[in-house]
């Protein structure tokens, strides 16, 4: 076993700015530093817009890109998808699990719903049913 320092990553890195769109862009640069200067009127964001955070105003892509990832985004679902971020309505539930109002400031909640199921309805819309 060798007692030589690893010089394969760390002393060969090259500290800089890595955004091709910067002034001061530097193409040795290996490990971005955060020093990237750009036009006063720049907007820093992502300017993919087949991303979740896409921002139409941005000039200069920041690299804050988040990639869609499309899937049942209900925790209560069998077929939950941590990684989702959009949800695709690809949802199930078990057979145990009740739809319902799950508002419990609606006059129509039901204390025993798991997944709400749109039907929550508001004070003024109870008492106009209730007239009818």
């Amino acid at each position: 076993m060798s007692c030589e320092k690893d010089t394969t990553s760390e002393d060969n890195a090259v500290n800089g700015c890595t955004n091709e769109l910067a002034l001061n862009y530097n193409s040795e640069a290996t490990v971005d530093d955060g020093s990237c200067e750009y036009e006063p009127d720049a907007v820093l964001g992502c300017t993919d817009s087949n991303t979740l955070n896409y921002n139409p105003l941005a000039t200069v892509d920041d690299g804050s890109c988040i990639e869609i990832v499309e899937g049942c985004t209900d925790t209560l679902a069998l077929n939950y998808n941590s990684s989702a971020n959009v949800d695709d309505g690809s949802c199930e539930y078990g057979q145990n699990l009740v739809e319902g109002c799950t508002n419990e400031l609606s006059p129509n909640y039901n204390p025993s719903a798991d997944v709400d199921d749109g039907s929550c309805i508001t004070q003024l819309e109870w008492r106009l049913m209730e007239e009818l």
